[in-house]
């Protein structure tokens, strides 16, 4: 039995030995295969298997690039600026653009210089080491500027209007800190049309106020009415828009300085047009008596006029007969004379109807012999002198109340004997410490003594921009306080908006402290634009209404 167990151990021993070398043959076959095994590197994944031409996924095709490396996207023009000094050396800066459907109309600057703070909206900007790429829309009409810096810090800049293109355009801008350049929109007194084809006069003045002007050049507008002056000297100068005359003011007439030393000194200027104008002609006969420390004086307002101006006489008026002329448009006109209630007018003769030049209109006054003790109550020793204005209860024009003041201009003592107007007015004081309103409306009708008492207000400064040329050309503020109910007819101008000339509703308005309702109408239609309510707390505030979004909406922005 021993036996049998020792053979079968032999037997046992010699399977294991042989099972040993089999496997470690095995195992030496495998490292031979693979030869990466012995160190460590994990054998390499088979490559897979080649597809046909059919099965490959299309690859999408590379975009194609400029030399600048911008991508071009559809609907998108390229504009390759090169910025660079006369001598050929590129100038870093940086460039402000816009972009619209239509040609511009209105002067821009596109940058906070000069005062004006810098759009929020649809203005581009970006930086330029001497060459610059814009990506702008196709069809669409570019107005940009470049600026350049030279040595010492100087800066130069250039205004570029770019017409509607697609694809890619260059251009080369050469940058003169030493020459200067106007750019100039002419538009009819609409604010919102251009003048093609109009001829802008430039006019150097000289520093002496009695030399004449002289004339350096003058130019066309093209079919957009735009045009521009480059390569001007420093100097003063007056730019005339077409029929403009030197004494004419904005915005027939702008007057600018271009100094030697300054920088970014190329201006965009808006121009207005005036309407052809006539000779209208006055015989006057007037029955003044002595000598009056103020004489009075005549003035023409148009009953429709869009911007609402104002043609004072040049002169003033003197007793006895004489023939006045004014140089104006055609249309319907109201003659006043200053101070108010001097003057007496015979019946129908101070409104007339222009039609045809050299029309001559008869014209008889006399000097209204009654007069009012009237005293200003309310005011200190250190309040004057003042100015009073008697306000109407229908609505004004916004310009009319720089005309419309009683008595001397500057009353240096709260008591006067003066000729007061008829009617029912509110009486506005203005002075150097404040301003004043009278307590209630007054009925006035020749009295013999007339008290006004006087409690503070507020100086309101409204100004009404982006407004929607569906409005037309005029709207109607009522202003509502604790005291009384007025109204203003507001009539558009020129404001600043972000260094750019737009147009805009402005208006001065004094109301008495305490809540304050405004609320604007249509003037056509009698649809509420927007309506603001603030309590008037200071001597002056400003309000800025922007809008409206609709029809009936608010406007937005207040202040």
């Amino acid at each position: 039995m021993k036996r049998i167990i020792a053979v079968a151990g032999l037997i046992g021993l010699f399977v294991l030995v042989l099972a040993f070398f089999l496997w470690n043959g095995k195992k030496e076959k495998g490292r031979s295969q693979d030869p990466l095994a012995s160190s460590g590197i994990a054998p390499t994944k088979p490559l897979p298997a080649l597809r046909k031409r059919s099965e490959r996924q299309k690859e999408p095709k590379r975009q194609k690039t400029n030399r600048l490396g911008a991508n071009f996207r559809e609907g998108r023009s390229h504009l390759l600026l090169t910025i660079q000094s006369k001598e050929g050396k590129k100038l870093s800066g940086k460039v402000y653009w816009v972009e619209k459907k239509g040609p511009p109309v209105t002067s821009s600057m596109l940058a906070p210089e000069y005062g004006f703070p810098l759009p929020k909206n649809g203005v581009h900007i970006q930086s330029h080491q001497g060459e610059a790429h814009l990506e702008i829309t196709s069809h669409h009409w570019t107005w940009l500027r470049v600026t350049g810096r030279f040595q010492k810090g100087r800066l130069a800049c250039n205004y570029l209007r770019i017409p509607p293109f697609s694809g890619t355009k260059r251009k080369i801008l050469l940058l003169d800190p030493t020459k200067r350049s106007v750019f100039v929109f002419l538009v009819h007194k609409d604010l919102e049309t251009p003048v093609s084809h109009g001829e802008v006069r430039l006019f150097r003045q000289s520093m002496a106020s009695m030399a004449v002007p002289s004339l350096v050049r003058k130019k066309k507008t093209d079919a957009t009415g735009y045009v521009s002056f480059q390569g001007l000297e420093p100097g003063r100068f007056a730019l005339l828009a077409p029929g403009a005359r030197e004494q004419d003011k904005m915005p027939y007439v702008q007057r600018f300085i271009l100094p030697a030393q300054a920088s970014m000194t190329d201006l965009p200027l808006t121009l207005v047009q005036p309407e052809t104008r006539y000779t209208l002609r006055l015989r006057v006969v007037a029955d003044i008596k002595g000598a009056p420390k103020l004489p009075p004086k005549f003035f023409l307002k148009r009953k429709a006029d869009q911007i609402g101006e104002l043609y004072p006489m040049q002169g003033v008026l003197r007793s006895g007969s004489q023939e006045l002329k004014f140089f104006v448009p055609l249309g319907d006109y109201e003659l006043g004379a200053l101070p108010l209630g001097r003057l007496r007018f015979s019946p129908g003769t101070n409104h007339f109807s222009f039609t045809r030049d050299q029309q001559v209109f008869p014209i008889s006054v006399q000097e209204d012999s009654q007069q009012t003790y009237v005293e200003l109550v309310g005011l200190g020793f250190g309040d004057f002198p003042v100015s009073v204005f008697p306000r109407p209860k229908e609505p004004l024009f916004d310009d009319q109340m720089a005309l419309m003041f009683c008595g001397p201009f500057h009353w240096k003592l709260a008591k006067q004997m003066i000729p007061l107007p008829s009617g029912s007015f509110d009486f506005l004081v203005y002075g150097r410490s404040g301003t004043w309103v009278s307590q209630k409306t007054l009925q006035i009708d020749h009295p013999k003594t007339l008290r006004i008492p006087l409690v503070p207000a507020t100086r309101l400064s409204l100004t009404w921009k982006k407004v929607p040329w569906k409005v037309g050309r005029r709207a109607v503020l009522q202003i509502r306080t604790s005291r009384r109910l007025s109204s203003r007819v507001l009539s558009r101008r020129f404001a600043p908006e972000g260094g750019r000339m737009d147009p805009a509703f402005v208006s001065t308005i004094v109301v008495e402290r305490g809540p304050v309702t405004l609320t604007c109408f249509d003037s056509e239609q009698n649809n509420i634009l927007w309506k603001r309510m603030f309590q008037a707390t200071k001597p002056a505030k400003a309000l800025l209404v922007l809008g409206p979004r609709g029809k009936g909406g608010q406007g937005q922005g207040g202040r």
